[in-house]
């Protein structure tokens, strides 16, 4: 089978018997070993709606890809004539974040940033904005979203 289950989410997650990482992704065909076989379903397109269905129902963190041979050949016909006519678009360069920009978050923003925050240099940047915003009053939720977000950078390597 063509296709592959991948995490979505920032977070590690524990599913279908391993973990699996932030952007991680399972073949469908390791997973057809592992369940369709013991539960005779049959392989393709019905594999795949099960494992919508009863296994990976939360769309928000699991996105299951599959590919026919029938919808392969179609698809790329498709690429290659939005290739054709696609314009071509620069992408949008943040610029750095200070200490008191990250301090200055509500709960509901840091929610919204911390998940596009990656690599070393900005972990640094965490880490100080954690130690300032620890002196602060009201941030004891941004503190325990900042400790998790470095937390979780560390163990992934970002």
């Amino acid at each position: 089978m063509k296709g592959y289950v991948k995490n979505k989410s920032p977070l590690w997650r524990h599913t279908m018997k391993r973990n699996v990482g932030p952007g991680a992704k399972i073949e469908l065909d390791d997973l057809y070993l592992q369940y369709g076989e013991r539960h005779d379903i049959p392989e393709g397109k019905e594999f795949v709606e099960w494992l919508k269905a009863v296994k990976l129902r939360d769309t928000t963190v699991w996105e299951v890809r599959f590919e026919d041979e029938n919808e392969a050949a179609q698809n790329e016909t498709v690429k290659e004539e939005v290739e054709e006519t696609r314009p071509e678009v620069r992408p949008l360069v943040k610029q750095d974040l200070t200490i008191d920009e990250i301090t200055g978050w509500s709960v509901r923003r840091a929610r919204e940033e911390l998940t596009k925050i990656h690599g070393n240099r900005n972990m640094q940047l965490l880490k100080a904005a954690l130690v300032q915003a620890n002196q602060l009053a009201h941030k004891d939720t941004l503190c325990q979203m900042l400790r998790k977000k470095i937390q979780d950078m560390e163990l992934t390597g970002r």
